[in-house]
């Protein structure tokens, strides 16, 4: 019971810091729920709150929605999704750690560069964002 009380105390968390910093809730989420519970587990439990928070943002802001864009998006997140859930499941879990702790320190560290801040996003750049965003956080679909 306690340890539910800390995951939804941990998500909670995680939303308003999201929501008021725009920091991505995962970066949040993964670290602080790893450790109440085993890091797959917190994974999944990561997805359920993404899948919810999706499904909720694409009601909420249907008509404002870049659905072309979205779609390429989705062209490189599914298949890849699908492939890093396979490697999730045969990975060990130290490992797992280390390559979520780079990705997340990686992609803070993108996220101000100004040469990534000004480019002109193409469709193959979103095709490839989505299939690493899918392969290494499957949460948002």
């Amino acid at each position: 019971m306690l340890e539910h009380i800390l995951l939804f105390a941990i998500a909670l968390f995680a939303a308003v810091i999201s929501s008021t910093v725009g920091i991505g809730a995962a970066l949040i989420l993964v670290p602080l729920a790893s450790l109440v519970i085993p890091i797959k587990q917190a994974v999944a439990v990561t997805n359920i709150y993404f899948i919810t928070l999706a499904v909720s943002k694409v009601i909420t802001f249907r008509e404002h929605i870049d659905w072309p864009t979205s779609r390429d998006i989705l062209y490189g997140a599914v298949p890849f999704a699908v492939l890093g859930s396979y490697a999730f499941v045969f990975a060990d879990s130290d490992m797992i750690k280390r390559i979520l702790g780079a990705v997340i320190i990686l992609t803070m560290l993108m996220s101000e560069l100004p040469a990534i801040k000004n480019r002109v996003v193409t469709r193959p750049m979103c095709i490839a964002a989505g299939g690493a965003y899918g392969f290494f956080f499957r949460n948002d679909w």
